[in-house]
C-alpha cells in the first residue's frame, strides 16, 4: 500500500524518474515478476505495476533492511502518525540519524 501511495505522490507532483527500494523481496518479486494472482493484494500489485508503466524511468528494487533504515524508520513513525505526509526537502529530526547511518554503511552486500 505505501508503494502504491508513493508512485501516486510522485505522479502527483510530476517525478518520472524514481529509485523505489524495499525491504520485501517477496513483495518486490511480485511487483517486477508480472504476477497476475487471484489474491487480494493483486489489485495494489497491478495499479503499482500500472504506476511504473507509466514512468519508464523508474526502478524498483529489494534492499536490505539494514541499508535503508530511513525508510523503516519512517514506515514506524507513519504508525502513531494520522495523515499522509510527504517530506520533498525538509524531514522529520526523528530521521537524522537513520539518515547519517544510511549515509555511511559499515556492512557490504
Amino acid at each position: 500500500m505505501a508503494i502504491r501511495k508513493g508512485l501516486k505522490t510522485a505522479r502527483d507532483y510530476g517525478l518520472q524518474s524514481l529509485l523505489i527500494v524495499s525491504d520485501a523481496s517477496s513483495v518486490v518479486r511480485l511487483i517486477t515478476n508480472g504476477s497476475h494472482s487471484l489474491a487480494e493484494i493483486s489489485v495494489v500489485i497491478h495499479d503499482i505495476q500500472n504506476f511504473l508503466a507509466s514512468m519508464p524511468s523508474s526502478v524498483m528494487s529489494h534492499i536490505p533492511r539494514f541499508c535503508n533504515r530511513v525508510a523503516h524508520a519512517a514506515a514506524k513513525w507513519s504508525v502513531s502518525n494520522v495523515g499522509d505526509f510527504v517530506w520533498l526537502e525538509e524531514y522529520p529530526l526523528c530521521l537524522s540519524s537513520h539518515l547519517e547511518e544510511d549515509s555511511n554503511p559499515t556492512v557490504s552486500f
